[in-house]
């Protein structure tokens, strides 16, 4: 199994805006957390969250101690439209409507969107 540190998946995002932090017991195995960290990062086709996960080990023991998630602009959409949020509609003096992801533009500036 790949260590979840070197995986490029994990580095790739800059600036990194943690939404979560998930504190590790100092008794956790290492493979245990690494095959945490894989259902994390892992598409949802085959199960997994489809997150971001940053893990920070401990200087002293080396061991993972926490893991920064967070979740990329497109899934946070997805959870919203999940979630059956609602938000105002741009394209109609702000009515209250539930979000779905396909009609985005109608509640997300292109700025927001940039984010």
């Amino acid at each position: 199994m790949s260590h979840p540190e070197n995986d490029p998946e994990i580095q790739r995002e800059e600036p990194f805006e943690s939404h979560c932090v998930i504190e590790l017991s100092a008794k956790c195995q290492e493979e245990l957390v690494n095959w945490l960290i894989q259902r994390i990062m892992a598409p949802k086709s085959v199960g997994g969250a489809e997150l971001v996960v940053r893990p920070v080990r401990d200087i002293a023991t080396n061991h993972y101690r926490y893991l920064h998630v967070c979740a990329p602009f497109y899934r946070q959409m997805e959870i919203a439209e999940w979630l059956e949020m609602t938000k105002p509609d741009l394209s109609n003096h702000g009515a209250l409507k539930a979000f779905t992801v396909k009609t985005l533009t109608k509640f997300v500036t292109d700025c927001k969107r940039q984010i």
